[in-house]
């Protein structure tokens, strides 16, 4: 029989997600490098994120993508996993999901993709991923910062017929302590206190 769940251990997490409209994306430039970026879309955990696209893509990318980060501006450093999607037409989507955790801290702002999506493949009518030469994109995040909570149900029973370990009781382990000072035997003994530091028992001789 399996032994009962007596402690829980968990990291709260906070999730968000909104949507930027981009209006007449073909009016935006392609030159490779050029790029916009959102307004703040999202605060999560005490910190802000935005998004940036280069419809041409970033001067990193392969050639004929479009690249898209998430921008974190600032605020408590946390970690978290991101998603990027283009919302088209008729409920469709297409985009990237991340599977590795993002650590959004001092000298890393931004995570995304550098070959987000083929131009090619967003700009084609068949495809239906923009609605009346508008992008559509989605962020969603998954954050948190910690610390672990625990939750307990209380120790565990031991069940009839189950072997129970002996356990000394505080006072007598304290009256086998304050024999052993008394005495001098084992008089090389360092006792340890957080607040005093190292001392000598009693009884010991400097050579």
């Amino acid at each position: 029989m399996a032994p009962p769940v007596s402690c829980v251990s968990d990291i709260p997490a906070e999730e968000g997600a909104a949507r930027w409209k981009i209006k007449a994306f073909a009016r935006f430039s392609a030159k490779r490098g050029a790029h916009y970026e959102s307004e703040p879309l999202l605060s999560l955990c005490g910190s802000r994120f935005a998004l940036c696209i280069s419809p041409g893509g970033d001067n990193n990318c392969s050639d004929g993508y479009m690249s898209v980060y998430c921008l974190w501006l600032g605020g408590t450093p946390i970690s978290g996993l991101l998603s990027i999607k283009v919302i088209g037409q008729d409920g469709l989507t297409s985009g990237q999901t991340g599977t590795d955790v993002c650590d959004w801290k001092g000298g890393n702002d931004y995570y995304g993709w550098k070959d987000f999506m083929l131009r090619s493949v967003l700009l084609d009518p068949q495809r239906k991923l923009l609605q009346d030469d508008a992008l559509i994109l989605e962020l969603r995040i998954t954050a948190w910062t910690g610390p672990v909570t625990n939750a307990s149900s209380g120790p565990a029973t031991v069940e009839p017929g189950q072997s129970k370990l002996a356990k000394p009781e505080a006072s007598s382990l304290a009256a086998d302590w304050e024999m052993l000072y008394s005495s001098g035997e084992g008089s090389d003994l360092i006792l340890r206190s957080s607040s005093e530091g190292s001392s000598k028992a009693k009884g010991t001789a400097d050579e």
